[in-house]
């Protein structure tokens, strides 16, 4: 079955109110796309509804593990020597470098997902 049936699947799952249902499809899509932002946020959203807040928890956390590793991995960000130097001049000047001449950017999904996570920590304490 493909990504974009699986999701479908889930999100038909989620309306009828088979939670289990949907955990799995979604769960499944991310098999198949581990960096597929509609499944975490899917997924972290019936947690929520079910009050399970260690597995929101962990969801949460491998979706922004995910997103890290891409971030810091890719092949783009490896070497920023390859940039050319007026562009890597300019990115550090609008502070879109850390020191090392990594990029700095995070996506507007993550940065809620960070932030939620402490939210989920608090509410576990």
């Amino acid at each position: 079955m493909g990504l974009h049936a699986k999701l479908r699947d889930a999100k038909r799952a989620e309306k009828d109110g088979k939670f289990e249902e949907a955990i799995q499809c979604y769960r499944s899509a991310l098999k198949q796309d581990p960096l597929n932002i509609q499944a975490y946020s899917r997924l972290m959203v019936i947690f929520r509804k079910q009050k399970d807040y260690r597995s929101e928890l962990k969801i949460i956390n491998r979706a922004i593990e995910n997103y890290q590793y891409v971030q810091t991995h890719h092949p783009g960000n490896r070497d920023p020597s390859s940039l050319k130097s007026a562009t890597k001049e300019l990115a550090q000047k609008l502070g879109l470098l850390d020191e090392k001449g990594a990029p700095v950017f995070q996506a507007d999904h993550l940065s809620k997902w960070i932030k939620r996570a402490g939210t989920v920590q608090k509410k576990m304490s």
